[in-house]
């Protein structure tokens, strides 16, 4: 598994230097950027997500990790549509860098 930059990371909004870009960092890294041509409200929403993706997947990993712990996927897979399950699986694996 590749490592990501750890969190947190931070929508730090509009570049005074470059305004149409919208810088996502952590500390002193810049992480992503974007480059405009989509407007500032979507491209002020893409640099959110963009920079809750690390406690996203946190959150993900704990959450599925605490269904296996508490011996719950089975019982989770009856109440929630079994795709759900895989889906969560699928979006942590693709996090890591894994074929999916």
């Amino acid at each position: 598994m590749k490592k990501h930059t750890p969190g947190p990371w931070v929508n730090t909004g509009l570049d005074h230097q470059y305004p149409k870009e919208i810088n996502i960092q952590s500390g002193n890294l810049y992480i992503a950027r974007t480059i405009g041509g989509l407007g500032l409200i979507e491209e002020t929403a893409n640099a959110n997500l963009i920079a809750a993706a690390p406690e996203l997947l946190e959150a993900l990993r704990n959450l599925m990790s605490a269904c296996y712990k508490a011996d719950l996927h089975e019982e989770l897979s009856e109440i929630v549509d079994g795709c759900l399950l895989d889906a969560a699986e699928t979006a942590i694996a693709k996090a890591n860098g894994e074929e999916v």
